[in-house]
């Protein structure tokens, strides 16, 4: 059953969740020219990124409901979008 709480809970875990995935591949991103090993860097960093995301899932919500996921990816890809844009302008001013 769905109840009031469990809503803005769910939207504060996808934008927490979705800052951290996101913001860690940024941070891969920018690794990359750096590394002697871009290939290792890359899939450790996916696969690292990856586990911690479902493993946190699975942890934080005991019952998925068709609109608590909903929810939830709407967050998670909302600061996605929120990230890319505070990138490029970021990225405009240096």
């Amino acid at each position: 059953m769905i109840n009031l709480i469990t809503l803005p809970v769910v939207l504060l875990m996808g934008i927490i969740l979705g800052s951290f995935y996101f913001g860690g591949l940024w941070l891969t991103v920018r690794q990359i020219p750096k590394s002697k090993h871009p290939v290792i860097l890359t899939l450790l960093s996916l696969v690292g990124r990856m586990l911690v995301f479902f493993w946190l899932i699975s942890k934080l919500t005991p019952f998925i409901y068709p609109l608590t996921l909903l929810i939830f990816m709407i967050a998670f890809l909302g600061m996605r979008n929120f990230l890319i844009t505070k990138v490029k302008l970021s990225v405009a001013i240096f």
